[in-house]
């Protein structure tokens, strides 16, 4: 582009210009530049060359956020650890062995009532005096013993 004479005509250039002076101001450890006002084959490599300079310093600076995010993050979730021992420490194994409490929710439920109708239960206590007693009183588990002996 640059050795084919295809640079920025100059409106195009100033609208350029206003927005590296915005990422400019934004970047406050880098030093102050200025850019020329109108591009020409004598200039356009110096200008590159400070908006390639931009970009490695945007490019860096990128990075350091992104490691200190890291890091960040790492210590907040150690000292969540650590609340979780000294507070709840079921929370913290779980969370060690990456143990999840896994939970069914129930808005509705359709059960038979004395009479052998089908009733639609949607009021939560309902819900729940239903499903205790199900699994109380209709659900049956069978245990049994297994044999672990090797023959």
């Amino acid at each position: 582009m640059l050795n084919q004479h295809l640079w920025s005509d100059i409106d195009r250039w100033q609208d350029i210009k206003t927005a590296l002076y915005k990422i400019l101001d934004q970047m406050l450890k880098y030093p102050s530049t200025s850019f020329v006002s109108i591009l020409i084959q004598e200039n356009v490599w110096s200008e590159k060359k400070k908006i390639h300079y931009m970009l490695q310093a945007l490019i860096l600076e990128s990075k350091m956020l992104y490691k200190q995010h890291t890091n960040d993050s790492i210590t907040q979730f150690i000292q969540q650890r650590c609340q979780d021992y000294q507070d709840n420490p079921k929370v913290m194994l779980d969370s060690l062995i990456n143990h999840s409490k896994r939970v069914i929710h129930l808005d509705r439920l359709v059960v038979k009532d004395s009479h052998g109708d089908q009733l639609l239960l949607t009021d939560p206590d309902a819900i729940k005096q239903a499903t205790i007693h199900y699994f109380q009183n209709v659900a049956s588990f069978s245990h049994t013993s297994k044999n672990h002996t090797v023959e």
